[in-house]
């Protein structure tokens, strides 16, 4: 879960400082791990990995680097190495614990066919165990976002007269065919219920999960005022980085890029923007640096490029939309189906 700032922290422009997520000392003992499995795999095999037999290379990094998990071991009984068939079959068993399965055919056409995924649906692959664990995620989202619904309905009827609570999500590809999720939603009028883009009033959320240690895992919520409604950021996700908007008050605001690393949303911002207005005066800061407004548009015009899903809020009201994402019962349904198709070995 992603560690908070203090206050006097996120008062500072995000663009100067540097933001960081939480979890990134989990991702580096994973990745840690990951390298000495590979050190010590290599090891076994005389210094030769990878798919193709290095005669007498020792690329053992070499080999690291090529492949996406623990690198295959080839068994070549002429390098004078791992030449027994009892040392040969030990790397056989553990290659095939530590790559993981593919995904079938049947299930990528499945998550193409369902316009829930954000990227190359031939690369997907995303497991069975991480599509059920998504769409869990969904459920209790949905639900959350209903019993905000009705509690405001009870406190003010008159004003959420009309109005019904819709929930979405997508699936936005962060690298190497993984994605992480993003829900969203709020309270619409009745007559435009239905997920994909709306416009909601009064009760809103939106959430980022990323699958870690087999499981989903909070990346970062919207924070929520008393009535259920969203006060102060608003997340863009595009094919390569996610743009998150940081309201301050009604004239002041932040914006900050965090690619995608390694099927992940980067814990360190790698470029923002700063808007401060006082009373005489206008201060824009652009990739830490103090700028003009002109260079502000020209920030903007660069990264802010064909979005794929957002949901954004009208500063200083309790309005705003969500768009590109799928509604929460489908999206279920269709990551069900998925998720029984990429569990079926071949």
């Amino acid at each position: 879960m992603r560690v908070r700032t203090s206050e006097a922290d996120r008062r500072m422009p995000a663009c100067c400082r540097g933001r960081k997520r939480g979890g990134r000392g989990r991702r580096n003992i994973r990745i840690l791990c990951c390298l000495l499995s590979a050190v010590l795999l290599a090891g076994c095999a005389g210094g030769e990995t990878g798919g193709t037999a290095g005669a007498g290379n020792g690329a053992a990094g070499s080999g690291a680097a090529q492949s996406e998990t623990a690198p295959q071991l080839s068994g070549d009984a002429g390098s004078g190495a791992a030449g027994t068939a009892g040392e040969q079959q030990a790397e056989e068993t553990s290659s095939a614990e530590t790559e993981p399965a593919a995904i079938p055919d049947e299930a990528k056409e499945l998550l193409a066919d369902s316009g829930i995924f954000y990227g190359s649906a031939e690369r997907c692959r995303m497991s069975a165990e991480q599509a059920e664990a998504f769409a869990e995620t969904v459920r209790t989202e949905a639900e959350r976002l209903r019993q905000n619904h009705e509690r405001v309905v009870s406190m003010d009827p008159e004003v959420m007269d009309g109005l019904t609570p819709v929930s979405g999500a997508a699936l936005i590809d962060t690298g190497d065919g993984l994605p992480v999720l993003f829900c969203a939603g709020g309270s619409v009028r009745a007559d435009t219920a239905g997920g994909g883009s709306r416009e909601w009033e009064r009760v809103s959320s939106w959430s980022i999960w990323q699958y870690m240690d087999g499981k989903a895992e909070l990346y970062q919520r919207g924070r929520e005022d008393m009535f259920g409604c969203v006060t102060d950021a608003c997340p863009t996700f595009y094919r390569d980085y996610l743009m998150i908007t940081q309201y301050w008050n009604a004239d002041d605001y932040d914006r900050t890029v965090y690619p995608y690393e390694d099927g992940m949303i980067a814990e360190e911002s790698s470029a923002g923007v700063h808007l401060l207005r006082n009373e005489d005066e206008e201060i824009f800061v652009v990739d830490g640096e103090q700028k003009d407004e002109e260079a502000c548009r020209a920030w903007t015009a660069r990264w802010d490029v064909d979005p794929l899903a957002s949901f954004t809020l009208e500063n200083g009201s309790q309005k705003g939309e969500f768009a590109g994402l799928t509604d929460a019962e489908t999206f279920v349904q269709a990551l069900t189906d998925y998720a029984a198709a990429a569990g079926r070995t071949e």
